[in-house]
């Protein structure tokens, strides 16, 4: 028997009374679906990744290591430290964090750190395209170029983050990114904090999220 708008609504208003006869009962059950929800979260969470996620073999983490803008370095640029970091898996709330490398360097100090500046990024929007990277930075490029030296104060970072993506074999994107300032373990005794001259290379994917069919 097909059911009417009028029937449907009948039999709406019935259960309607008949919940507001029982309204602790009503909020018993739906504190326990919410609970039931919140309990499969966190059995899922703690029971590890689904197979295949991630980054299996470090194969994303190896693509990026591997990639050769991390040796193109401006001229007579001291490299600092290299760090890199697996995909991990959250076993508190679920969900993977992809995998990274991030690559500090030092550049030749000159007398003007603003000029310096203007010269790190103007070369990393051409080598980055050389190698194929794609990004949107002329306007951060000409932001920085707009600066003076009066513009520079001490422990001031003048280069907003620059970034590109690349398709890289395996079918994934990577972001990349450049930061002025370091960026692996640095705190404030180090000589490094807040100096002009020191930038950060950041290559990141993200973790494969769906099991392979």
């Amino acid at each position: 028997m097909t059911v009417g708008p009028r029937t449907r609504r009948q039999a709406w208003s019935r259960l309607s009374r008949a919940s507001s006869g029982r309204p602790a009962l009503l909020s018993q059950l739906l504190v326990l679906s919410a609970s039931l929800v919140l309990f499969s979260a966190l059995v899922s969470a703690c029971a590890g990744p689904p197979p295949g996620t991630g980054d299996p073999g470090n194969v994303r983490l190896h693509a990026l290591m591997a990639q050769p803008i991390l040796k193109a370095l401006p001229p007579g640029s001291k490299v600092l430290s290299i760090e890199s970091s697996p995909a991990q898996w959250d076993y508190t709330y679920g969900g993977w964090t992809g995998p990274g490398v991030v690559e500090d360097f030092e550049v030749p100090d000159t007398a003007s750190a603003l000029q310096t500046t203007v010269q790190v990024a103007s070369f990393f929007i051409a080598t980055a395209s050389k190698y194929g990277w794609r990004g949107n930075n002329a306007g951060v490029l000409q932001n920085v170029k707009n600066l003076t030296e009066a513009d520079v104060q001490p422990g001031a970072l003048l280069m907003p983050t620059m970034n590109w993506s690349k398709r890289l074999r395996g079918g994934f994107t990577a972001m990349m990114e450049l930061l002025q300032g370091p960026q692996n373990n640095v705190d404030y005794r180090s000589p490094y904090e807040n100096n002009l001259y020191v930038f950060g290379l950041s290559l990141g994917a993200n973790a494969i999220m769906t099991p392979p069919r």
